[in-house]
């Protein structure tokens, strides 16, 4: 499928929302670890480094809904913003936009409510390499940015948009999920995606796992105000030593 074309969740200290978050599972994000899984049969991340993936996590429809986006803003840039985006259209909203495995790996995460103020959002977390004693994920982080509150309002509104549960194996290209977009009359609307290690915070990395003709139509979409100015044409600017993990 050529051209296929990010969440720490917050909870009170009251012992009847554990008692609630217990009874309800993923609700607002999950309480499994992923420690359980077995990576051994995910492929070398060295396997991906000679061999980029020709499946981006949108198909042609959902590329078609993209105005913009942006590369990972490493800790080295002024701007820094440690994930990629891709922004949609408002043009003919309410719509859905299907979004897709870029590799074959297993489900480490799925939050299905996450408390990040004015906008709540969800998303996945796919395992798709081990990298010596770490395990690598590719991180989606979607947001909708519609001002939809489920962790005040609904705690499963965004549910159905997952189609996937944790502990599965998937294919690359793979139905994951979909990105809602409501009509709220901009494009602020977006998935944050970066690569990671499994189960280890602050290690975002840049998502440059993609082969070159996928690269070349997202810098084709970048905006001219990417970090004051300056431009790129890869999925990384700036990123430190430790935010790269495939070379370019």
């Amino acid at each position: 499928m050529n051209y296929t074309n990010n969440f720490r969740s917050r909870s009170g200290g009251k012992i009847f929302l554990l008692g609630f978050l217990l009874m309800f599972g993923m609700a607002c994000g999950s309480l499994s670890s992923s420690s359980s899984f077995d990576f051994s049969g995910l492929a070398d991340i060295s396997a991906l480094q000679t061999t980029l993936s020709d499946t981006f996590f949108l198909d042609a429809d959902g590329m078609a809904k993209v105005s913009r986006a942006s590369p990972f803003l490493g800790s080295d840039a002024t701007c820094s913003h440690l994930g990629a985006h891709v922004n949609f259209t408002n043009d003919g909203a309410p719509y859905t936009v299907n979004l897709y495995a870029p590799a074959a790996g297993i489900i480490t995460r799925v939050d299905t409510c996450v408390d990040i103020g004015e906008s709540d959002r969800y998303g996945f977390d796919l395992a798709i390499a081990n990298s010596g004693s770490h395990t690598v994920i590719f991180h989606y982080s979607i947001e909708p940015q519609d001002g939809h509150l489920c962790s005040t309002g609904s705690p499963t509104y965004f549910a159905p948009y997952i189609l996937v549960t944790e502990g599965q194996s998937v294919t690359k290209g793979e139905l994951l999920g979909q990105f809602l977009k409501t009509d709220t009359g901009d494009d602020a609307a977006h998935v944050h995606y970066n690569l990671a290690y499994d189960g280890e915070d602050n290690s975002e990395m840049c998502p440059n796992i993609f082969e070159g003709t996928i690269v070349t139509q997202l810098v084709g979409l970048f905006t001219t105000d990417t970090c004051n100015g300056a431009l790129t044409d890869s999925l990384c600017f700036k990123p430190a030593d430790d935010e790269i993990i495939i070379q370019e």
